[in-house]
């Protein structure tokens, strides 16, 4: 019993390895040279994903573009890790996030689902609502941030502090977001339009967005109040 419960285990973290992996190199990311003239044309959406910083550096939030694995794209708040579980300096000094500038076909896509992983384990529950919009050829748009927010919780045993469950909002962050993308990417300069998604928690059909697969608890109110906040760490 103990060989099959290792056994799955280790499927479970090479499954989330590969997941991590797709993340750096799913989808067509604009090259940050571009010219001007090289995406005029282009249909290209900006967006960030993030999560609270936290002392546990192998958290990741991610979100799924247009479905899952078969032709989709899945853009996580540790960007482009070199290793999986590894953490990606933030691109944010208020929150550990990466911010993409992706092109896409143009017509109608969707942000499909989220959900936050911690080494093998993940938050479980059923798919979020899909947050659909379009963008057309020659458009730049910034769909918000998608930020996920960490609730601590403790283990059974010796009540160490540690990732309990996660709840995901949109949130409007253009003017920051902005500031880097045109900082980053100079082709984009005024080229960005804010077309933010529906702002406000991002909710799945069911599921609290527990992590799955770890023996935690989580916090009596009272305790959950004396924790200080996480402060950045990168």
């Amino acid at each position: 019993m103990i060989h099959v419960r290792v056994a799955h285990r280790a499927a479970r973290l090479l499954a989330f390895a590969c997941l991590t992996l797709l993340s750096a190199c799913a989808g067509t990311k604009v090259d940050r040279a571009a010219s001007v003239a090289g995406i005029q044309d282009k249909a290209i959406i900006v967006v960030s994903v993030s999560h609270d910083y936290t002392a546990f550096k192998d958290l990741n939030a991610h979100v799924a573009l247009d479905g899952f694995f078969d032709g989709s794209v899945v853009l996580s708040s540790n960007g482009q890790a070199p290793l999986p579980f590894a953490s990606r300096r933030s691109d944010f000094p208020d929150r550990h996030g990466h911010l993409y500038v992706q092109e896409v076909t143009p017509g109608h896509h969707e942000l499909t689902n989220w959900w936050v992983t911690r080494g093998d384990q993940r938050t479980g529950g059923a798919s979020a609502k899909k947050l659909g919009f379009d963008v057309a050829r020659g458009e730049v748009l910034y769909l918000g941030n998608v930020h996920a927010s960490i609730e601590m919780g403790e283990t059974l045993l010796f009540h160490k502090k540690v990732p309990y469950a996660a709840r995901a909002a949109i949130l409007d962050r253009s003017a920051t977001d902005i500031e880097f993308a045109e900082k980053t990417y100079p082709a984009l300069a005024g080229r960005i339009r804010v077309a933010v998604l529906p702002l406000g928690a991002w909710s799945r059909e069911e599921g609290n967005g527990g992590l799955v697969g770890a023996l935690v608890k989580a916090m009596t109110p009272d305790k959950a109040a004396a924790e200080p906040a996480s402060a950045p760490r990168d």
